[in-house]
């Protein structure tokens, strides 16, 4: 997973839409493309497009720090210069590679920081405890009524 960390961020600094992707799952570019206009690459070459050079050098300090593996899944805990709380972004075993997944599973990492996860329905109570406990997609709650 290191390696898509580090391929990933090399595409970053190339600014390749194309090279984000190949990096995600099917069902993270499926997810972006069902919420923009077009291909994911396109997307994301247009976030890139309205990015100023300052963010992508905030965001080339960006160090990794701690990788969990569980199982299929892993969690990469991420700091930026600055920051004293770490980011979290979770990559999915595929095939014979790690891609990153739009599935934020910090509740299943963190079992003892989400205890609230246990003992209630979370999505009807989600104003109590750690937001990142409950948010389980980068997408967010799922809006969509089909």
């Amino acid at each position: 997973m290191r390696d898509t960390w580090q391929a990933t961020a090399m595409a970053f600094r190339l600014r390749s839409g194309k090279s984000v992707c190949a990096l995600m799952t099917p069902e993270f570019r499926k997810g972006l493309e069902d919420r923009a206009s077009g291909t994911c690459a396109q997307s994301v070459g247009e976030v890139f497009g309205s990015t100023n050079d300052s963010t992508f050098k905030e965001a080339g300090s960006i160090r990794l720090e701690k990788v969990v593996v569980k199982g299929q899944w892993a969690e990469l805990a991420e700091s930026a210069p600055g920051s004293s709380e770490w980011s979290y972004s979770y990559m999915e075993r595929f095939s014979d590679r790690w891609r990153w997944s739009q599935h934020f599973l910090y509740a299943e990492f963190h079992p003892d920081k989400c205890p609230e996860i246990n003992t209630h329905n979370w999505y009807e109570q989600y104003t109590e405890g750690d937001p990142m406990c409950f948010q389980d997609s980068v997408f967010g709650p799922d809006t969509s009524t089909s």
